[in-house]
C-alpha cells in the first residue's frame, strides 16, 4: 500500500511539473549535423537523398553496431536501407476495411486562432472528414499545419469557429477526447506527447490511468495492471524498450513514435488526428504501423509537411481524399 501511494503521488507529480514545462519544451531543438572542423565535416541522418547529396563515404549504424559503409556516391539506396534495416521482406500494403457509414465524422467550421504574437496562425479552415477516410493536408512547414493541429488538440485556444465531431459541438478536452473517441498524435511526440521522465508504462497510461483496472476511485493508481497493458502494447506494437519501466526519454525516436501510437490506438478510435506519424521510421516500421492504424474504419485527418528548405512550393491548405 504504501508503495502504491508514492507511486501515485509521484506519478501526479510528474504530470504537474510537466505541465509547467510543456510551453518551454516546444522551443527548444537539437543539431543533426555535428562540424568536425573545416573542410571535413561529420553529418548525421537517416535520409538517403541526404547523405548521397552531401556525403563522399557513408557508415551504418543499427542498434549501436557497425552494419556497413560505402562510397556515398556509387552505393544504392537499397544496399543502404539493407544496411539500416537488415533484410526485411517486403509486407503486403494494408487492406482499407469497407465503411458504408459515409457521415461526417469531423467537421471543421470557419477556425481562427493567433500565434504568440497576437497574428494570425490560421484563418478561416472549413474541412470535414467522412468516417472511414483519411484526408491529408500537406505544405511547407510554418504554414499553419502546426498551429491547427495545436487547436484540435487543446494546446492552442481558438480565437473564432466551432469543431464538430458527429455533428455535436467538440471542445478539445481531455473528457471529450475520450467521450468522443477522438485520438491524436502531435509532431514531436516526445515534447509534446510524453513525460519524457516518467516510464513507457506512465506514458502509455495517460489515457486510462484513472479508469479500471487501472485506477482505483479515480485516482488510486495500481502497478500491477498498468505494467500489464503497457507489456502487452509494447509487444503489439514492437516497441523497443529494456522495460516498461524505462524512461521514455531513453527510446530511440521511432520507439517513442511508437509508444505514443500505442496508446492513442489502443481503445475505440472515432476520429484520428496525426501530424507526420511516420517521421523518423524506418521503412518496415511504416509498413507495419499502416497494417495496424490506416486499415480501421476510423476518420483520419493527417497533417505534413516539407521543410522550409524544400524546393517545393505548396499553398496552404491543400487537402485531397
Amino acid at each position: 500500500m504504501g508503495y502504491n501511494f508514492i507511486r501515485t503521488v509521484q506519478f501526479w507529480h510528474a504530470i504537474c511539473v510537466s505541465l509547467f514545462k510543456a510551453r518551454r519544451a516546444r522551443y527548444r531543438g537539437s543539431l543533426s549535423c555535428h562540424f568536425l572542423g573545416f573542410p571535413a565535416a561529420r553529418c548525421s541522418s537517416h535520409k538517403f537523398r541526404e547523405v548521397k547529396t552531401f556525403c563522399d563515404h557513408f557508415t551504418v549504424l543499427r542498434r549501436g553496431r557497425l552494419t556497413g559503409d560505402g562510397d556515398a556516391k556509387t552505393a544504392t539506396v537499397e544496399d543502404m536501407s539493407r544496411m539500416m534495416i537488415g533484410d526485411t521482406e517486403e509486407r503486403e500494403r494494408a487492406v482499407r476495411v469497407p465503411k458504408t457509414d459515409r457521415k461526417d465524422a469531423l467537421d471543421l467550421a470557419g477556425l481562427f486562432a493567433e500565434d504568440e504574437l497576437g497574428l494570425p496562425a490560421i484563418h478561416a479552415i472549413n474541412l470535414k472528414v467522412r468516417a472511414g477516410e483519411i484526408v491529408g493536408i500537406a505544405g511547407v512547414s510554418g504554414n499553419g499545419q502546426s498551429a491547427l493541429v495545436e487547436a484540435l488538440s487543446g494546446q492552442r485556444q481558438l480565437s473564432q469557429g466551432q469543431i464538430f465531431i458527429r455533428g455535436k459541438d467538440f471542445t478539445p478536452t481531455r473528457g471529450n477526447f475520450d467521450r468522443f473517441k477522438v485520438f491524436g498524435l502531435p509532431e514531436e511526440p516526445l515534447k509534446n506527447a510524453a513525460v519524457p521522465r516518467m516510464s513507457v508504462a506512465e506514458n502509455i497510461a495517460f489515457r486510462s490511468f484513472d479508469k479500471a483496472p487501472i485506477s482505483s476511485f479515480g485516482w488510486w493508481m495500481r502497478p500491477g495492471p498498468m505494467k500489464k497493458k503497457a507489456e502487452e502494447l509494447i509487444a503489439r506494437y514492437n516497441v523497443k524498450t529494456t522495460s516498461p519501466d524505462a524512461p521514455i526519454e531513453s527510446l530511440s525516436g521511432g520507439n517513442v513514435q511508437r509508444a505514443i501510437l500505442a496508446r492513442e490506438l489502443s481503445e475505440d478510435v472515432d476520429v484520428l488526428i496525426v501530424a507526420n506519424p511516420c517521421f523518423g521510421l524506418d521503412f518496415a516500421s511504416v509498413a507495419d504501423i499502416a497494417r495496424k492504424s490506416w486499415r480501421r474504419a476510423i476518420a483520419v485527418l493527417r497533417c505534413c509537411w516539407y521543410p522550409k528548405t524544400s524546393t517545393r512550393s505548396l499553398n496552404w491548405p491543400t487537402a485531397w481524399r
